[in-house]
């Protein structure tokens, strides 16, 4: 059930399609180049959906940024942990699990973390969709592009987040975690996937 209100949220978020646009907020040192070469698009689309008459933008400037990432290619990902500091203990595992006649499947690993520390982006991508999910807590899905996203939560629900549709860059802080939704230790569900199918996300915990 968990799998399938996962793979729901996927769906209707628009990860796969891709074809929804993102907001960009330019930072210092960005130039039109630099943010289509992030983002997967030309500077030809960047300037055709903001109306641009030159290549001047400036810090705190937003872009509509036109189906980000889907020129990206699965080489061009730099992936890093999504947290800061050294890693946590694995509370529970990717994979298929026995316990005597009973067997279950995790779509990812739980990482115990501090409850309130800073989650952080694994990746550029745009956030495609945060909201509350059964047996998750509040989640956020981002769309990494060459059709890569990663699943994380739970989220503390009380503090601001990054919206959906926001493009983020690998580090940006994304959030901070919520109380435990399974067990009572704080933790962070990390999943991984591609083409919408639930891989080992060990490259994320490395």
């Amino acid at each position: 059930m968990i799998v399938m209100i996962v793979m729901i949220a996927l769906f209707s978020a628009g990860v796969a399609g891709g074809a929804q646009p993102g907001r960009y907020a330019v930072r210092s040192g960005d130039s039109l180049s630099l943010i289509a070469r992030r983002c997967g698009v030309s500077v030809q689309d960047l300037t055709a959906a903001n109306s641009l008459r030159n290549d001047l933008i400036h810090p705190g400037q937003g872009l509509i940024v036109p189906e980000p990432f889907g020129r990206t290619a699965a080489a061009d990902i730099r992936w890093r942990r999504p947290f800061q500091g050294e890693g946590g203990e694995a509370l529970r595992l990717f994979g298929t699990h026995r316990n005597g006649a009973l067997e279950t499947r995790r779509t990812g690993v739980d990482i115990s973390r501090p409850s309130g520390s800073a989650v952080t982006a694994p990746a550029d991508g745009v956030v495609r969709y945060r909201g509350h999910q059964n047996g998750y807590g509040v989640i956020m899905i981002i769309d990494h592009g060459a059709d890569y996203a990663t699943v994380l939560g739970p989220f503390d629900a009380d503090l601001p987040g990054v919206a959906v549709g926001e493009i983020v860059l690998r580090d940006d802080a994304l959030g901070r975690i919520g109380a435990p939704v399974e067990g009572n230790r704080p933790y962070l569900h990390i999943e991984l996937r591609i083409h919408n199918k639930a891989v080992d996300p060990e490259r994320l915990i490395r």
